[in-house]
């Protein structure tokens, strides 16, 4: 096979239920096959994916457990001049890989993002209908303050030569956000990027992943993350690093939903309030709140920090145990 245009890397982990149709949504609804390279990478998978793909002409990998291991080893053995990230329990929307290889082609930005389907919600990544910039600094900024929505690493299309040159590689110390830590990294070494409304990816909701199961171990694990990724952000310009307060905080209030009120957690709701208070008061969450600007607080997302700004935590608590609530059901 010539040079592949598109190497799409699949890491796998007891995926042997869903991940054929992954591959086959790459595949559907093109004759293009001969652009692209699928790479399926093991990363200590209980399940034999070997029988399974056979037939599926890809290329199987092992690595060590963890995503990113097996992320970084996609990226290693890849061939293509673009990369694209995908799950192996998430697919592509129809007559996707034609919009992809169209954008590959036309390379007019250093990466593309584009929007998805979480259920049967549409999120977009732009209102228009395509943004091309190279406002680097601002959309940094733009992107750090609502990492849910733009730094997750699928959806995307990453030019292989830019990670490789820069050693960009996924943190494999890290448990959680290690796709946001990747992003950041690889934008900052970008001169522009494309802003794509079109909706190419189907994001499966799954309750049992690591992010979403309450273990107990999450405040400690982002904790780890967040001071990782400032290593990347702390001799950035100003604007970039105040964008990172926002992050940070964010991350808090997913350590609030998703660990300390979450409804598995068995504590009583005085020692989930005493717990807030506790993680509030610890680096770095302490130096964002301090940082925080009232002005940037006034958002839905936000609303509990300002209450724990002011020292309302019981006020904060409830808006967090309603969240979780939400979140759950």
């Amino acid at each position: 096979m010539n040079k592949p245009l598109i190497s799409f890397i699949i890491p796998a982990y007891n995926s042997e239920n869903t991940i054929i149709n992954t591959i086959k949504s790459i595949r559907k609804n093109t004759n293009k096959n001969e652009l692209f390279e699928i790479l399926v990478v093991e990363n200590g998978d209980k399940s034999d994916l070997s029988a399974l793909l056979i037939n599926q002409n890809v290329k199987l990998l092992h690595s060590q457990k963890g995503v990113s291991f097996a992320r970084n080893l996609g990226i290693e053995e890849s061939k293509g001049e673009w990369i694209f990230f995908i799950d192996s329990d998430d697919e592509l929307l129809d007559g996707v890989i034609n919009i992809l290889v169209h954008d590959c082609l036309e390379n007019k930005a250093d990466i593309y993002f584009y929007g998805h389907l979480n259920g049967m919600k549409k999120r977009y990544v732009i209102n228009d209908d395509k943004l091309f910039t190279n406002k680097m600094e601002e959309n940094i900024s733009m992107m750090l303050k609502q990492p849910t929505k733009y730094l997750q690493v699928w959806a995307k299309l990453f030019k292989r030569k830019i990670i490789v040159e820069n050693n960009i590689k996924f943190n494999n110390t890290m448990r959680l956000s290690e796709d946001s830590d990747f992003s950041i990294k690889y934008l900052l070494k970008c001169e522009s990027i494309c802003l794509n409304k079109m909706i190419i990816y189907k994001y499966n909701f799954n309750n049992d992943s690591v992010m979403r199961v309450f273990d107990g171990n999450k405040t400690n694990d982002y904790i780890y993350s967040m001071k990782e990724t400032w290593k990347i952000i702390e001799n950035e310009n100003i604007k970039i690093r105040e964008a990172y307060i926002n992050y940070v905080l964010i991350h808090f209030n997913i350590i609030q939903v998703r660990e300390i009120f979450d409804r598995n957690n068995i504590s009583n709701y005085k020692l989930k309030i005493k717990q807030l208070k506790e993680i509030s008061k610890i680096s770095p969450f302490v130096y964002a709140i301090k940082k925080i600007k009232f002005s940037d607080l006034f958002k839905v997302n936000m609303l509990p920090m300002l209450f724990i700004k002011i020292r309302l935590y019981n006020f904060a608590g409830l808006m967090y145990y309603i969240k979780a609530y939400i979140n759950r059901k």
